[in-house]
């Protein structure tokens, strides 16, 4: 996966890798929540450089008065692919959180039988 590139190439390439997660999988962050996240990636000197990857909606740093401002990379599946893939994450999870316990941990039903 593209995030199995990024994590192996960091040590390599000398940049940190940083997830965010945001509480119960809201994209949107409040105001409050955005300002922090802003002074947050804008002054948080010591992971420079990062890659900070998440779900999470557009956020308009000059909004917030600092002259910061991140690239964003946006990656957009086709519905059905997300669909699977998700299916398939509820049951068995990713590499990033091995030990969470899901919520569909240890139906094993395929997304045909399904």
């Amino acid at each position: 996966t593209l995030m199995g590139i990024v994590y192996t190439l960091c040590e390599i390439n000398n940049y940190n890798v940083l997830h965010i997660n945001i509480t119960k999988n809201i994209n949107i962050l409040s105001l409050v929540d955005q300002r922090l996240f802003v002074d947050n990636i804008s002054h948080w000197d010591a992971v420079k450089p990062a890659l900070y990857h998440g779900h999470m909606a557009y956020l308009q740093f000059n909004r917030f008065g600092t002259s910061f401002t991140p690239i964003y990379i946006n990656l957009i599946r086709r519905p059905l692919d997300r669909l699977v893939s998700y299916y398939y994450f509820l049951r068995y999870g990713d590499d990033l959180r091995p030990n969470l316990v899901r919520r569909r941990q240890g139906n094993t039903m395929s997304f045909d039988e399904c």
